[in-house]
C-alpha cells in the first residue's frame, strides 16, 4: 500500500469515527436531556406528593364533618349542584328544613335530594363536574403531548406506574361513565385509556345546561 493509499484509508476511517462519534454523542445528548427531566421530576416528587395527601386530608376533613350525624352517604354529586345552585340551593334547603324540622342538616339534605327538585340538582352537579374533569383531561393528554416528555420518540414514560393525577382521573371518569373503574400497572396503558374516554360521547360531548329547581312554598 503506497503512503498516498495509506493515508486516504486513514482518513475514510478518521471520518467514519468521527461520524460514528458525533451519532453516538447526539444519543447520549438526548439521554442526558431526558435523564435531566427525570430528575427534575424526581426532585419535585416529593413536593407534589405532599400535596396530593395535604388535598386527601382536606377531602376526608370535609367528608368527615357529616359522620357524626350519619352523613356518609350524602350523593357527592348532587352536593356539587348545591353548591352551584348559590342562593337558589339555600332557599331550596331552607324550604326542605321547615318541612322537618327536628332533622339535621344531613337528614334536611338527603330529603332534598330525594324530590323532585334533587334530580335538578344532581343534574348540576354532574354538569360542573363534566367541565371540571374535562380540564383535567386535557392536562393529562394535549397538554402532555405537547411537552418535552410526551414528545420523546422512545416513549420511556410508559413504562413508569401510574401517576396519582392519572388514578384521579380514571375514577372520576368512571363515576361519570358510571362503569367499574379498571386498574392499570403501566402509565402508558393508563394514558390510553383516558384518551380513549375522551371519545365516549357521554364524555366528550358536555350534557345540556340543566333547568334551575323550582323553589318549595
Amino acid at each position: 500500500m503506497t503512503t498516498d493509499e495509506l493515508t486516504a484509508d486513514l482518513r475514510e476511517k478518521m471520518g467514519a469515527l468521527l461520524k460514528t462519534s458525533g451519532e453516538v454523542r447526539i444519543a447520549e445528548e438526548a439521554r442526558v436531556s431526558l435523564l435531566d427531566d427525570e430528575i427534575r421530576e424526581a426532585q419535585t416528587w416529593a413536593f407534589r406528593r405532599a400535596a396530593y395527601h395535604e388535598r386527601d386530608r382536606r377531602c376526608y376533613r370535609v367528608g368527615s364533618a357529616f359522620e357524626p350525624g350519619g352523613g356518609l352517604d350524602l350523593d357527592d354529586v348532587a352536593l356539587t349542584g348545591l353548591d352551584c345552585l348559590g342562593i337558589r340551593g339555600v332557599l331550596l334547603v331552607a324550604a326542605t328544613a321547615r318541612q322537618h324540622p327536628n332533622l339535621p342538616l344531613n337528614g334536611i339534605l338527603k330529603k332534598l335530594f330525594a324530590s323532585e327538585a334533587g334530580q335538578q340538582i344532581r343534574a348540576w352537579g354532574a354538569w360542573r363536574r363534566w367541565h371540571w374533569l374535562s380540564d383535567l383531561y386535557r392536562a393529562e393528554t394535549q397538554t402532555f403531548l405537547n411537552s418535552k416528555k410526551g414528545k420523546d420518540p422512545a416513549q420511556q414514560w410508559r413504562s413508569g406506574k401510574p401517576t396519582a393525577a392519572q388514578e384521579h382521573i380514571i375514577r372520576e371518569i368512571a363515576r361519570l361513565l358510571q362503569i367499574d373503574r379498571p386498574a392499570f400497572a403501566r402509565r402508558g396503558d393508563a394514558f390510553e385509556w383516558i384518551k380513549a374516554a375522551g371519545g365516549n360521547p357521554r364524555f366528550h360531548e358536555p350534557p345540556p345546561l340543566p333547568d334551575l329547581p323550582e323553589i318549595g312554598e
